[in-house]
């Protein structure tokens, strides 16, 4: 496509942070659902087999606890009651611990990706999203197509993994028949470890992959054509016209100002006509003499008549005039290399004044 036009321009500029600052506002964050679940899988691997042996030991009191009633439960109401309650709390005393740390590593899993985001254009109200046409169209779009696949392709592998394992495994299975459930269920727990570990190795990759696709993407999705990076930029840094607006309304002020300083000026040294510097000296307040206005040009002739219009004493001394408007500020002491220079126009002045100059 052409580049210059508006809509329809080709997107290939990477995002700026404002771009990415507004999506996330938005609630648009780059989240890789694989690599939480991940993370969620080896918490809970992790925690299983550090407590496996509680885990284990309180599977076998719940066997144990029911076994020994043998037939004589009559399964009444209240028999019933008893059995879900106690197989519960067995159930939750084994697995508690388990699904604890999953809630907080599957909301660490969020944190860690995109850190904390509060979007109430997530939460809120839209009608939008009760069109039934519109949910068909994303429901069997591309993307979900993908999804769909990879979902496919992982069950596909780990169900590949888990029977790879019960094959390795099933000659020894079938030779525990007759030994104690402590065995037996320490085999079903070695084999378990043995699936996940396989399985994990999968998973990692594939969150990994996942990972780093979804953050491609989510930077492909806010790439920005040349016009709009232009009207951030201008957005951001203000359109040029009205930056030089304000820059000539500034330099006009400052000008004002400096002009007004003019008649307060002591003297006027010129070069004769192409540069103005007027100076001002208070003793009692000043170490030095202070510029308080120069100028070159059409300013130097706007000096020159307010000091006359001021009767502010002019003086012509062309290389003075030449140093002091190359190394002096407006507002700024005159150098300690001008001192006898200056004191020999400021004597010049003092004699030719007609009233008393205030620095006398």
């Amino acid at each position: 496509m052409a580049e210059g036009g508006g809509e329809g321009q080709e997107r290939t500029e990477d995002p700026t942070d404002k771009r990415r600052e507004e999506a996330r506002e938005k609630g648009q964050v780059p989240y890789s659902k694989e690599a939480s679940n991940v993370m969620i899988f080896l918490a809970a691997v992790a925690l299983f087999f550090l407590l496996r042996n509680v885990i284990v030991e309180q599977m076998l009191d719940c066997f144990n606890h029911f076994f020994r009633f043998g037939g004589y439960i009559e399964m009444t109401a209240s028999d019933v009651q008893y059995v879900i309650t106690s197989a519960g709390g067995f159930l939750f005393r084994a697995t508690g611990p388990v699904l604890a740390v999953v809630f907080v590593v599957a909301l660490a899993s969020n944190v860690l990706q995109f850190g904390f985001v509060y979007s109430p254009e997530r939460i809120d109200f839209n009608l939008d999203r009760l069109n039934v046409i519109d949910g068909l169209q994303r429901m069997f779009s591309l993307r979900q197509v993908v999804e769909g696949f990879k979902a496919g392709l992982k069950v596909l592998v780990v169900a590949s993994i888990v029977y790879l394992v019960f094959q390795s495994q099933m000659g020894r299975i079938e030779t525990m028949v007759d030994e104690p459930p402590g065995s037996l269920f320490e085999h079903i727990v070695w084999t378990s470890l043995l699936i996940t570990w396989k399985v994990s190795i999968f998973l990692v990759a594939v969150g990994v992959l996942d990972f780093a696709y979804q953050r491609w993407e989510y930077s492909r999705s806010l790439r920005m054509s040349r016009q709009e990076l232009k009207d951030e930029m201008k957005e951001r840094e203000g359109d040029p016209l009205v930056k030089q607006r304000i820059r000539q309304i500034r330099a006009e002020r400052a000008r004002q100002r400096m002009m007004s300083e003019v008649p307060k000026a002591d003297v006027v040294v010129t070069n004769p006509t192409h540069v103005a510097v007027a100076l001002r000296y208070e003793r009692t307040k000043m170490s030095a003499p202070k510029v308080v206005a120069k100028g070159a040009g059409y300013i130097a002739s706007k000096i020159r008549e307010v000091a006359r219009q001021s009767q502010v004493p002019i003086v012509e001394n062309k290389p003075v005039a030449r140093i002091l408007y190359k190394a002096c500020k407006v507002g700024q002491e005159i150098p300690f290399s001008l001192y006898k220079a200056i004191a020999g126009i400021l004597a010049y002045v003092y004699k030719t004044a007609k009233k008393k100059p205030r620095w006398f």
